[in-house]
Formats: structure tokens, C-alpha cells, sequence
């Protein structure tokens, strides 16, 4: 499977008020809200039963090093074109390649567009990625927003972060790729339900984590190790 692209099953989502709830427990509330809402009247009466809840697969990167009308350029604006949007369960592998301020620095600056935030709720001075680091970032911090406006200005990405017990899929880390100039690309995986926010003159998208089932976990994360 290509960058940008997506398989798909199941969708529907009933309307919740998450405001109370804390991200975890919203996770937790939209995913049995979509499983509750596809499994639908049966025959014109109540169902009885929740089928399966479909989980797209997301797979690609974001390039902000990449030059305008280059292949990895335009791979990056289709993924952020045709990212989905509510009701849907997404289990996502996404990199995010620096731009790099100047090249031909002694310090490379590497901007990956993104801003985290600690378990404070302050933004961090800078994305914890160095110059061709390999390593896990600490999984207390609290979200992160991808401004990907310099690419595809119609779309704001928020994600939410919980702890290993409440979603243990998921992971934020900096990958080596000696084949970029930062030689380092932020890495986002894990499981979250797609929700719509409302941003002025642009699609506003939360990601909240939530924990699947074992064997739609198992089967996502095959379909994601497949593509190459």
C-alpha cells in the first residue's frame, strides 16, 4: 500500500458529549458509540448485536523537507487530503520528516511542524529529536498538533496521549532514516477514534486513544507491517 492510502470497513458514529470525560474514557466512550450505532435496526426493530467495528489502516509520512512537486511532496499532500474523518476507528503509523532549517549548518535545525505538550500542558522548547537519534519519547506527555499548513492548509491535526495501561498500542518515537537530511523522522503509532472539531477555514481533527479488541489490534497491525 502506497503513502496516503487506506482500507476501510464499518462507519457511524452517535453524537457524545466527551467534554467531561478524560481522553482515555472518550476513547473508550466513541468506540462503543460507533460499534453501538453500525449495528443499526435489524428488520425494523432494536439490534440485538454489535457487529465487528471496522479499523482503517493509515500508513505514511508527512515530508516537510520535501521540495514542491517532488513525488514525496505530493505523497505527503494525499495522505493529509484523504486523512479520515469522524465516525471512524484508524489505527495509524505515521512519520513526520523535518524540514531543515539550514543544511549546510554545523548544528542542523530540524522543524517537524509539530508541537508537543507536557504532562503540564506547556509546549516543550522542542521536539526531542536529535540529529539521527533512535529512541522513545516519555509517554507522559499530555498531546501534540501537527501544523501541516505549509503542505495542505485545510487540515489541523490534534493528538491526544495517554499512559502504556490505557493504550498500550500506542507510541511516539524519533526513527532513524539516514536516507533524510535530518536523518531522523518523527514516528506516531497506535489506535485512536477520528474526531471532528471545528477550526476557522480549515478541518479540525482530534485523535483520541482507545484500546480495540485483540484480534482487530492483531489484524490492523499486520495489514500496517505489509506495506513496504
Amino acid at each position: 500500500m502506497t503513502n496516503g492510502q487506506v482500507m476501510a470497513r464499518g462507519q457511524g458514529l452517535r453524537r457524545l458529549d466527551f467534554g467531561a470525560f478524560s481522553a482515555a474514557a472518550r476513547g473508550r466512550a466513541a468506540a462503543v458509540a460507533l460499534t453501538a450505532a453500525m449495528a443499526g435496526p435489524l428488520a425494523g426493530g432494536p439490534a440485538l448485536a454489535a457487529p465487528p467495528v471496522g479499523i482503517q489502516v493509515v500508513t505514511g509520512t508527512i515530508d516537510f523537507g520535501a521540495a514542491e512537486g517532488s513525488e514525496e511532496r505530493n505523497a505527503s499532500l494525499t495522505l493529509l487530503e484523504n486523512f479520515p474523518a469522524a465516525p471512524a476507528l484508524v489505527y495509524l503509523d505515521l512519520n513526520i520528516a523535518p524540514a531543515v532549517a539550514d543544511p549546510n549548518a554545523a548544528e542542523k535545525k530540524l522543524d517537524f511542524g509539530v508541537t508537543i505538550y507536557g504532562a503540564d500542558g506547556k509546549p516543550l522548547d522542542a521536539v526531542p529529536c536529535a540529529l539521527g537519534a533512535s529512541q522513545m519519547i516519555d509517554r507522559g506527555n499530555r498531546a501534540m498538533s501537527i501544523q501541516a499548513g505549509a503542505i495542505y492548509p485545510h487540515i489541523l491535526l490534534d493528538v491526544e496521549f495517554v499512559g502504556p495501561a490505557e493504550a498500550p498500542y500506542n507510541a511516539l518515537s524519533c526513527d532513524y532514516a539516514p536516507a533524510l537530511p535530518g536523518e531522523v523522522a518523527l514516528r506516531l503509532t497506535g489506535f485512536f477514534v477520528v474526531q471532528n472539531t471545528t477550526v476557522p477555514t480549515a478541518r479540525g481533527v482530534r485523535l483520541v486513544p482507545f484500546i480495540p479488541p485483540m484480534a482487530e489490534a492483531l489484524e490492523a497491525l499486520g495489514k500496517s507491517h505489509a506495506d513496504p
